[in-house]
């Protein structure tokens, strides 16, 4: 699923994941086609909200207002719906 550019430069500072059903999801972050979480995905594990304020461990964090962010679940167990928020702040 494509996100909507931001139409603004700025970096991701965190992440919010959550679900109205508990079990387990965990999503992909790609950045024009290219995966920018090393493997420190977006995840939610037997619970229904998670989230990430520290982003060091990503590959990249920054994004240009014409960068297209998709995501890819990779996988999900026990989640019909979930929302995932990538809160950027602009530079």
């Amino acid at each position: 699923a494509d996100i909507p550019p931001t139409g603004y430069d700025g970096n991701i500072v965190s992440w919010k994941l959550k679900s109205p059903q508990t079990g387990d999801i965990v999503i992909n972050v790609r950045k024009n086609g290219v995966s920018i979480t090393d493997g420190n995905d977006p995840e939610l594990s037997g619970v229904d909200e998670a989230n990430d304020t520290d982003l060091s461990d990503w590959d990249d964090v920054t994004v240009e207002a014409d960068d297209e962010i998709s995501i890819e679940v990779l996988s999900v167990s026990g989640i019909e719906f979930a929302q995932l928020q990538l809160i950027v702040e602009r530079t």
